[in-house]
């Protein structure tokens, strides 16, 4: 397999990743509008939920594909990519947030702390969505599915 048609197949999950990341970033703003009171107590866990969740869609896309594991170099890849597009995705909707409020910004030293945790959230959580014992698990449930057709 060549170098360009890695980085291809590769760019296909990162935009499924991509997908499946706005879809439920709309799905919990939607739920946090209807149920304010949610985001004090599991904000940080929806947001990582939703990061999780979106790699291991676009890891089940790859194991339907090509019925494997990732390899070391494609891992690092989807983890770059993705954890690269969920961090413009919050500075996105913080640049967002600070252009529709008026009131000035005090702290930019929570600024910059919020900005450094969120790029550690959204490389940690890819990394976890698409590492091998989650890759296992996914791979052993197609599997069965595929047992379950040809039977």
């Amino acid at each position: 397999m060549t170098q360009s048609t890695e980085r291809e197949s590769v760019a296909r999950y990162v935009l499924i990743y991509l997908g499946w990341m706005i879809a439920a970033s709309v799905v919990v703003a939607t739920v946090l509008m209807l149920f304010p009171g949610v985001m004090h107590s599991s904000g940080l866990f929806l947001v990582v939920s939703v990061r999780v969740a979106a790699a291991m869609a676009a890891y089940q896309a790859f194991i339907k594909r090509h019925s494997r594991l990732l390899d070391a170099e494609e891992y690092w890849d989807l983890v770059a990519f993705c954890g690269l597009l969920g961090f413009a995705w919050e500075a996105f909707w913080f640049c967002v947030g600070a252009a529709l409020d008026d009131r000035p910004i005090h702290s930019w030293q929570a600024i910059v702390f919020g900005f450094v945790g969120g790029a550690l959230l959204d490389v940690a959580a890819p990394a976890f969505g698409f590492s091998n014992r989650t890759g296992n698990r996914l791979l052993n449930a197609h599997m069965k599915r595929q047992a379950a057709v040809f039977r």
